[in-house]
């Protein structure tokens, strides 16, 4: 193969590969409940054509109790949730803070195990 066929093939080759996609949880880790019943994380999956946030309740055990999608934009607008911050509000909510959006996410965790979302613009001072 000559040096243009060589080119053809590899970007040929490089186009027909699926980009990167990636997943992982805010600070890499489930954070434990106040009352260490609940396990809560948030997972970040940077797709082709989206970019999720879904928060995720697991039980002590780590079963999942729930999960909820809070954000869903385009990929350009993933960079945004990098940097983002959870915390544990207290026993029954937990919380994503965007560092730029000024846009917190709550997931509530009710009587009956359910889970759901609040959102809240902060103010900005």
């Amino acid at each position: 193969m000559n040096k243009i066929g060589n080119t053809y093939y590899t970007y040929n080759t490089i186009a027909a590969m699926p980009l990167a996609e990636y997943k992982w949880l805010v600070k890499n880790k489930y954070f434990l409940s106040p009352d260490k019943k609940h396990y809560g994380g948030f997972l970040c999956e940077w797709k082709q054509d989206k970019f999720l946030v879904t928060g995720i309740i697991l039980d002590k055990n780590e079963n999942e109790i729930g999960r909820k999608e809070i954000v869903n934009v385009t990929p350009s607008f993933g960079e945004y949730y990098i940097g983002a911050k959870a915390k544990w509000n207290d026993a029954n909510t937990f919380t994503l803070i965007s560092n730029y959006e000024n846009i917190i996410w709550r997931l509530i965790i009710n009587e009956n195990n359910s889970i759901s979302i609040k959102i809240e613009k902060l103010d900005e001072r």
